[in-house]
């Protein structure tokens, strides 16, 4: 009878457990190959060094006010209940999980129907930052919450008896102050992989760049070597930075016996927290939902819009389920396999925040490269929906691996050991203890996934077979000539699909935290 302790014991089959996840970077391995053996040039386009610079200022200014918003906020939220806490914080969060394409419409929108100038205050690159924040401050927020949310209870008393309210707020932004400071770095990182923003408000981006030459000037070997040349620069920042976030996350990643800390309710938090947390929703998500909106008090075009998303709501429905479901069983099958073992742990971790970074054009464009060559055999694999699905999983396995390292931080090591020195077998302490525990980590997973996956366009641009559009593909391709309460319809319908899920997954999340 096997022993629940193998969760404990490193051994050769818990780096086999993380082999899944080195396999996920195989279509950057394969364009890396098929540059080297047949790459000769190493034009990067005349406007790339330009596109490179002005990306690189909006990552920086992402991180910045990310990090100054989100860490906060994300402090307020953990320690304090207050009115109107869930609904606040969902309405933050929506951006993480729809196409950042969509806020920059409606912060266009906006601009225009309040007459201020493109290259004013909200355009250019100016716009891109806010764009971009509109998701980097919910993360960054999450981020601190679950770095706080681990922290022992009589060391946050301890703190509150020895300088009370302000003293433990400091005290705590300083302990989560590295895990902030990396999920702002990976916000930016993620910045630099979007062409939509850019595009639509009249700035300048590498992946912009990138996408006009695959999509517009049809040149392949440019769109290869200006992903490469991103990938490269991304990694340079990224492997550090997933280095480090791996050994900021360990103790949230670990289980525990400790009791953490409690959300309180304190008189003056009940007013000055939700304040707090309406400021980042008027700017990041107020501004661009009332640009959205605008449109539609002049029309209302709802039948049409209705029709276009009925039609693509097969697909839709496909490229969110397929890719939750794949990701959401690897990642917790990764994370069973690395169990409680601290080094292997953090080497999955650093292999998944790698991994997030990487632009979702590498892997796009490194299994439309292989479609081509591939027989006809392949079809199902290389060139069908299927294809859309397990690219997608692979972009958002990270994600779902985060949700399984933390769920398996629920089955502390003195459950394990208990369950071992009682003769309890793995497969009854699987059944009994386990996968209950497991469970809901996997509903948050699965639904999580859906979401972002729902909302990516690139590889679902990349990759789809003709005619198999989802909502947001189709919403992208024909912003520029639809009329504009069209797009705006459809913007606010995807609001729609995805606020719902949110409004599921959000007070579980909550409720983990008190």
């Amino acid at each position: 009878m096997m022993s629940p302790q193998l969760i404990e014991r490193p051994g050769r089959w818990v780096l086999m457990a993380v082999a899944p996840l080195a396999l996920a970077f195989g279509p950057a391995a394969f364009m890396i190959g098929r540059f080297i053996g047949f790459g000769t040039s190493f034009d990067l386009g005349s406007g790339f060094a330009k596109a490179l610079q002005s990306s690189l200022l909006v990552a920086g200014g992402v991180a910045f006010v990310s990090f100054a918003v989100g860490l906060p906020v994300g402090v307020l939220a953990v320690f304090y209940r207050f009115p109107a806490r869930a609904s606040l914080l969902g309405v933050l969060a929506l951006p993480l999980f729809v196409p950042p394409f969509l806020w920059a419409i409606g912060l266009s929108v906006f601009r225009s129907s309040s007459g201020l100038a493109a290259d004013g205050v909200l355009g250019g690159d100016v716009a891109a930052v806010a764009v971009f924040c509109a998701m980097g401050v919910p993360l960054v927020m999450f981020a601190t919450m679950l770095a706080a949310a681990g922290l022992a209870h009589h060391p946050a008393d301890a703190a509150r008896l020895a300088g009370g309210e302000r003293v433990l707020l400091i005290e705590a932004a300083k302990a989560v102050a590295l895990p902030a400071t990396l999920a702002a770095g990976l916000a930016a990182v993620l910045s630099l992989s979007d062409a939509g923003p850019a595009m639509i408000l009249g700035g300048r981006s590498v992946a912009a760049e990138m996408l006009t030459s695959f999509a517009a000037l049809y040149d392949y070997d440019l769109a290869t070597r200006q992903c490469l040349a991103l990938s490269a620069l991304v990694l340079l920042v990224a492997l550090p930075v997933s280095i480090a976030f791996a050994g900021g996350f360990r103790g949230a990643l670990s289980g525990r016996d400790l009791a953490t800390i409690p959300s309180v309710r304190h008189p003056v938090a009940t007013w000055l927290a939700p304040v707090v947390l309406a400021l980042p929703v008027a700017v990041f998500v107020g501004i661009p939902l009332s640009g959205l909106l605008s449109p539609l008090t002049v029309q209302a075009p709802l039948a049409d819009a209705a029709a276009l998303a009925i039609a693509t709501l097969p697909n839709t429905l496909l490229y969110a389920g397929g890719p939750a479901v794949l990701a959401s069983v690897a990642g917790f099958a990764i994370a069973v396999g690395v169990g409680h073992v601290p080094r292997v742990r953090a080497l999955a971790v650093a292999l998944a925040v790698a991994l997030l970074c990487l632009p979702p054009s590498l892997i796009g464009l490194g299994i439309a490269r292989a479609a081509t060559e591939g027989p006809p055999a392949l079809d199902w694999a290389l060139r069908s929906r299927l294809t859309v699905c397990v690219a997608l999983a692979v972009r958002f396995l990270p994600v779902a691996l985060l949700f399984g390292l933390r769920s398996m931080a629920s089955v502390p090591s003195s459950r394990v050991q208990a369950a071992a020195i009682h003769g309890v077998g793995l497969g009854a302490f699987a059944t009994r203890i386990l996968i209950p525990a497991l469970a809901p980590g996997l509903w948050l997973s699965f639904l999580t996934v859906a979401l972002l996956a729902s909302g990516e366009v690139g590889i679902v641009l990349l990759l789809r077979p003709p005619d198999e559009d989802s909502l947001p593909v189709a919403l992208f391709t024909i912003m520029a000539n639809a009329p504009e309460a069209m797009v705006a319809a459809l913007c606010v319908a995807h609001l729609l699909s995805a606020a719902v899920p949110i409004a599921l997954v959000l007070p579980r999340l909550l409720a983990q935290q008190r």
